[in-house]
């Protein structure tokens, strides 16, 4: 990824957390419906370097952790950080760190469905018209390729429950209590919708959600009194 100095990151480093909290600073917001798996499919690096098929660089708009300024493209960026980190594609890092250990078997990153599953893979749809589907790829796939249901994702949503309240996670340590504190104040959005207290996700084997055009919410109580998931496949203004 190609890196310019600027003024708003000039000695001011953009650390992990401020990606993954959205907090960086960075643009592209939202994805889109992806790019046809018939190709071009741009890499990730060229991705997020806006080279065709691309159509706009990740770069900073505004001084890292200011404020919250919601971006795929800082969590495209932190999939690169972790393939290169661990020498592996981010689906199986994610397949062997995260969907085995918690039995997510209906959850995948990869980039093209496998056969078995695409006959139950439910495409999107906006204003009656489809959108995307297994045919529409995401090099940016820890933004927006996740594939997974609604059990299958709530399973991850319990792991964060038990690990906050120490009653015996499989993956996730202690710190996910300091991972659930607001990193920032969040009273000044730069972000067009607001922020809430949720976790978007995209959706498969009954189909992806891109959050800009299928809409997914989840949501569980620290407390682990109550949770649940919603997956929808088509979205109307």
């Amino acid at each position: 990824m190609e890196t310019t100095a600027s003024e708003q990151t000039r000695g001011k480093p953009t650390i992990l957390r401020q990606l993954l909290s959205h907090t960086a600073g960075m643009g592209v917001r939202y994805l889109g419906t992806g790019f046809p798996e018939s190709g071009p499919v741009p890499t990730l690096v060229d991705f997020l370097n806006g080279k065709p098929p691309a159509t706009q660089p990740v770069k900073v708009v505004d001084e890292p952790g200011r404020q919250f300024y919601y971006s795929g493209g800082a969590i495209a960026i932190s999939q690169l950080m972790l393939e290169e980190a661990a020498h592996e594609p981010y689906p199986a890092v994610v397949d062997q760190t995260v969907f085995k250990p918690l039995g997510m078997t209906e959850s995948t990153f990869e980039l093209q469905l496998r056969n078995e599953w695409r006959s139950h893979a439910a495409p999107g749809y906006k204003e009656g018209k489809r959108v995307n589907g297994a045919d529409r790829v995401y090099p940016a796939m820890a933004a927006a390729g996740l594939w997974t249901t609604a059990g299958d994702f709530t399973k991850l949503v319990i792991e964060i429950q038990r690990a906050a309240n120490g009653r015996g996670p499989k993956v996730l340590g202690s710190e996910v209590k300091e991972m659930l504190r607001p990193y920032i104040a969040n009273a000044k959005s730069a972000n067009p919708r607001p922020a809430s207290v949720a976790s978007a996700c995209s959706s498969l084997a009954r189909g992806r959600i891109d959050n800009s055009i299928m809409p997914a919410l989840t949501l569980g109580t620290r407390a682990m009194r109550w949770g649940f998931s919603i997956m929808r496949t088509a979205l109307s203004s």
